[in-house]
């Protein structure tokens, strides 16, 4: 018996497999005439539906579009492909290259000479203007596609096309991941943490950098100068190799469902190497948990789990810095510990 596929475009062989579902999804979302060259004449109701139609095909070559210019009291806007240009826009205004004093300090405002540039001078254009469509004086008026020039310059095509971030965002399958990413930003999991229950859910491959999933929420900028950055801290924490969890208190908007203003109210945090020992050492024996006061600038009491050797010594466990001690702070204290 012989499987039947049904109708629609499909990814070519070399199409990696991982990508191949969510790509054919995506493709066979817009019209088939999209997925056509495009050809001067071609008249759309916006300008938006003449960018999606051009994204249409972009996607199925393997490049991705930018508007390169546009003037909105004409309604024209130029469409070119994302490695057209020759440099970077360079809009802060920084050196050509890195410069450095006598004692090797950058004296310059670049920082660094080898950036990512993936400008190659493509001339692939496309251009779209708000004119007269019809018979003369019939007044009827449309944005018409105009093709500049469809060859590609110093660049191969992409065979997975959600290698550009435009098409990934574009995802309706990606947004709901950021979705989902956002629940667990709000609740200041780590990534490493959000990204195991991410892929188990994800059944698309799809997947959310590091650098994406901490940019999803910025309630303020991060400034490790700044003791009460509670995002500043929380990473800090983690790339020094320690493990925590927060109790925090957000204030949420409940039109917007955003988060308006963030409080931690208390953060629990230890090391593998603590955890491993605590549970060689006291499993089935002593673990003493304490706190103590004003031993450090902020004045907060760090409760203190800590494990005694069968010489006497003692080791530390975990800590958590507090508010108070109440019945809240250790129970979230001994919560923390016995998960980990």
């Amino acid at each position: 018996m012989s499987s039947v596929q049904p109708p629609g475009w499909r990814a070519p062989p070399q199409c990696p497999e991982a990508a191949r579902l969510i790509l054919e999804k995506a493709v066979n979302r817009y019209p088939v005439e999209y997925l056509d060259e495009p050809i001067t004449g071609e008249v759309f109701s916006s300008i938006d539906d003449c960018e999606t139609r051009l994204i249409a095909y972009s996607l199925v070559q393997g490049f991705d579009i930018v508007r390169a210019h546009s003037d909105k009291a004409r309604g024209v806007v130029v469409f070119e492909c994302v490695f057209h240009g020759a440099e970077t826009r360079n809009w802060r205004q920084l050196e050509k290259t890195v410069e450095r004093n006598d004692k090797g300090e950058i004296t310059t405002d670049r920082q660094r000479n080898l950036t990512a540039v993936r400008q190659t001078g493509c001339k692939w254009s496309c251009r779209v203007s708000y004119k007269s469509v019809g018979k003369r004086g019939s007044g009827q008026k449309g944005y018409v596609l105009s093709v500049k020039c469809l060859d590609h310059h110093g660049h191969e095509m992409a065979i997975n096309p959600f290698i550009f971030p435009g098409h990934k965002e574009r995802l309706e399958e990606f947004q709901a991941l950021k979705t989902q990413a956002r629940a667990h930003r709000v609740s200041i999991i780590p990534y490493s943490v959000s990204r195991r229950v991410l892929e188990c859910a994800d059944e698309f491959g799809l997947r959310l950098t590091s650098r994406e999933y901490y940019n999803i929420v910025r309630i303020k900028p991060v400034d490790g100068t700044d003791e009460k950055s509670i995002e500043g801290l929380l990473v800090a924490i983690q790339e020094a190799g320690f493990i925590y969890e927060p109790r925090i208190e957000d204030e949420i908007d409940i039109e917007s469902g955003t988060v308006v203003s963030r409080k931690l109210l208390q953060i629990w945090f230890s090391h593998q190497d603590l955890l491993d020992a605590g549970a060689r050492y006291i499993a089935g024996c002593l673990c003493i948990i304490d706190a103590t006061f004003n031993t450090n600038k902020a004045r907060l009491p760090i409760i203190v789990a800590i494990g005694v050797l069968s010489n006497g010594k003692t080791f530390p466990i975990a800590f958590s810095y507090c508010r108070s001690e109440s019945h809240e702070a250790y129970t979230f204290f001994w919560e923390s510990l016995k998960e980990h």
